[in-house]
């Protein structure tokens, strides 16, 4: 086998092997409901008011009347991930899928692209 060829199968390697990882450490969340730790409620409601928005207006929301009584809702947060997690949560008809989905996707991919970029840099 040349080098290129176990290059490429000791990525595909770590990526699958990174996958389980990912899986595996997500497996309480899966057992249903909200997580309860940090502000895991306080996002889900921002991945709903962004699904029913893009539902019904078709556009990102700007303003959250049901949060602290009025609040701007991307103002810590920047709106893509809300806008990848309401997605979701629209194709499943479910704020806990698309809300589980989005954080295992981006732990996921974080690990990827750390793991590529660390390829080339040490290379």
């Amino acid at each position: 086998m040349n080098t290129k060829n176990t290059s490429f199968l000791i990525d595909l390697l770590f990526i699958v092997a990174l996958g389980v990882i990912v899986s595996y450490i997500n497996i309480p969340m899966w057992s249903g409901g909200m997580p309860g730790w940090c502000d895991n409620y306080g996002h889900a409601e921002k991945i709903w008011f962004t699904a029913e928005s893009l539902k019904h207006y078709g556009k990102l929301p700007s303003w959250d009347p049901y949060w602290l009584c009025g609040y701007p809702i991307h103002q810590f947060y920047p709106p893509f991930s809300y806008f990848v997690a309401a997605l979701i949560t629209i194709i499943f008809n479910n704020v806990y899928i698309g809300y589980i989905l989005a954080l295992e996707g981006a732990s996921f991919l974080g690990g990827v692209f750390t793991y590529i970029y660390m390829r080339r840099v040490v290379r």
